[in-house]
Order: structure tokens, then sequence, then C-alpha cells
């Protein structure tokens, strides 16, 4: 008669392994599973943190250009912008890092509001225009290398901007473009007007024209005079505040535009149509709309595009989150 074996020396039946091998193949399903949540939960999460971070610096570069514009100019030039219901704006501030301190100006210059007269504008702005200015300098020490020699040699600078006012018709608007070439010993700059204009400022010649910064979005790109300053930027939309009856209060029927809050800034001027003093623009609200680089790995029907001030279209649901900065700047340079 055989002996039985012990318990303890015995193998393990089929049915037991069986068993082990689902438990353990559960067990490492359930694993691998948690791992992957917890993967995309770090994708989703250091994706908004990556944008959030790149929004707080590009709104804050932007609040301290709006904050600094008018800075020695005339009032009128502070700000100029291109508006656009199905896509971004574009938004002009005058360029404070072009002008030197009070402090150092020349002894002419002293008490007076900067720029450069135009000594003609030609008319037709479908394609970029050469203007030729009185100086290429406007506190008369160079900010900016356009030439590729060593040494500054201009105050407009290559991919800025420039904003132009009508000194003796302030109601006429401003108009602002883009410098795509500067000729800083003859005094001229070749623009291109943002957005194009139905028709060019009469005449041209007496306006005064002061150096910007631009910011637009290029692609997927907010770019400052044409340097990228951040990717998966979706939309830049801004409106502009005025008081028109100068008494110190931005009353609610003075903000142009539906709502009262957004101005049609029509044919590239601040204010609905000529006929609005652009020197009593006193705050600007700009609205920053960002995008993570990839879309949600675990809903892609989430996340749509942010409407903010006149936006009609925003982007349908794409499984991109998104990230809004608003903020409502007023312009210190400019009498309030």
């Amino acid at each position: 008669m055989l002996k039985r074996m012990p318990r303890s020396e015995q193998g393990v039946t089929l049915i037991e392994l069986l068993v082990a091998m689902g438990a353990m193949g559960l067990v490492l399903v359930y694993t691998l599973g948690t791992f992957a949540a917890n993967r995309n939960t770090y994708v989703v999460i250091e994706n908004l943190s990556e944008a959030h971070q790149n929004m707080l610096a590009i709104a804050s570069l932007i609040e301290r250009d709006i904050r600094t514009a008018g800075y020695m100019v005339p009032p009128a030039t502070a700000a100029c912008g291109v508006d656009a219901t199905n896509g971004p704006d574009t938004l002009f501030v005058s360029d404070a890092e072009a002008i030197v301190t009070a402090e150092s100006l020349a002894a002419g210059l002293a008490g007076t509001e900067l720029g450069s007269t135009a000594v003609s504008i030609p008319g037709g702005w479908g394609t970029p225009q050469q203007i030729d200015l009185d100086d290429i300098l406007i506190d008369q020490q160079p900010s900016y290398d356009t030439d590729a020699t060593p040494g500054a040699d201009s105050d407009f600078q290559l991919d800025g901007g420039a904003i132009f006012f009508d000194p003796n018709d302030p109601e006429n608007g401003v108009y602002c473009g883009i410098v795509t070439a500067v000729d800083a010993a003859n005094d001229k700059i070749t623009i291109s007007l943002a957005g194009g204009l139905a028709t060019a400022p009469a005449g041209g010649a007496g306006w005064l024209v002061v150096p910007a910064h631009v910011y637009r979005i290029n692609g997927n790109a907010l770019e400052r005079n044409g340097v990228v300053m951040a990717r998966n930027v979706e939309d830049l939309q801004v409106a502009w505040f005025y008081d028109l009856d100068e008494d110190g209060q931005l009353d609610a029927n003075e903000n142009f535009g539906a709502g009262g809050t957004e101005p049609n800034l029509d044919n590239g001027q601040i204010g609905p149509a000529p006929g609005a003093d652009p020197g009593l623009l006193r705050e600007i609200r700009f609205n920053l709309v960002l995008r993570t680089a990839d879309d949600d790995p675990q809903d892609n029907t989430v996340g749509i595009g942010q409407v903010r001030e006149n936006r009609t279209n925003p982007a349908p649901a794409d499984g991109f989150r998104r990230r809004v900065h608003t903020a409502t700047i007023r312009l210190r340079n400019i009498a309030t």
C-alpha cells in the first residue's frame, strides 16, 4: 500500500496553477491600468502647467508694455490695433524702450512730445510702402541696429511697429503697421499696414510717426516684434475704453461696440470711425487664450475654443485643454 505524501511535500494541481495565474493576471491588468491612468493624468497636468506658466510670462510682458505706452509721445499714438471677429486681434503700443529717460534728453527736446514727422506717405496701402521721415531718431539717440553693422542706428526696429497720427486732425484716428525695412542713412522706413486699409490717410505729410511694439499671433505662436514669445497661443482679443466727455470716468455709453465693451476698429483705427479722438483712450483690456501642447489622452471630446470680446468662431471640442488670462490696464502716461 502506497504511503500518502505529506501536504507540504505535494506539488500544485493544474486547477490551483490556473487560479493563481488568473489572480496574477487581474493584478497585472489593474496595475497597468492604474499606471496608464496616472501617466495620462500627469501628461494633462504637465501640459496645463506649461500653458499656465507661458500665459503668466507673456501676460506680464504685455501688461508692462501697455503701462509704459504713451511715454513722452503724443497721447493719441499710445496704442493702435486691428480688430478681427474670425481671428486674433493685433495690438500695437508705443515703444518706450526706444526713448531715453527724460533726464537724458537733449535740451531742445525736453518737455516736448517725441515723434518723427512724415515728409510723405504715398497712397495705396495694398503693398508695403516706403515712407520718408524727417528723422529716423525720435530722441536723437538710436536704440536698434537695423543694418548689421556695429552700433545702433534707428529708433524703428525691423518687424516692430509704427503708429501714425495726424496732429492737425486728431479725430482722423490712428493707423498702424509693421516695419519691414529701415534705411537709416536716408531716414526712410518701409511699412506694411496691419490688416490693410481700404483707403490711405489723406495726404499723409505732417503726420507724426512713433515706433511701437506689435503683438500678433502667427500660426499658433504669439510674436512680439517678430520674435516668438510663446507657442500654442490660440487667441489674442483686445477691447478699448475711452473717456469721451473727459470727466475722468469711463461711462458705459462711452465704450464703443456691442455690449459697451468692444469697439469696431474700422479700417485699422481705434474707434468706430473717424470722429473719436484716439487721445481719449484710457484703458485697454486684453484676453489671451492658450491651449495645451497635446490633447487630453483620456478624453478627446473635452476642450473648446474660448469666446472673448467679439470673437465669433471658437474652435470645436478637440481634446485640448485651455487657459484664459484677462487683464484691464490703465494707460498711466495718458492724462486722466
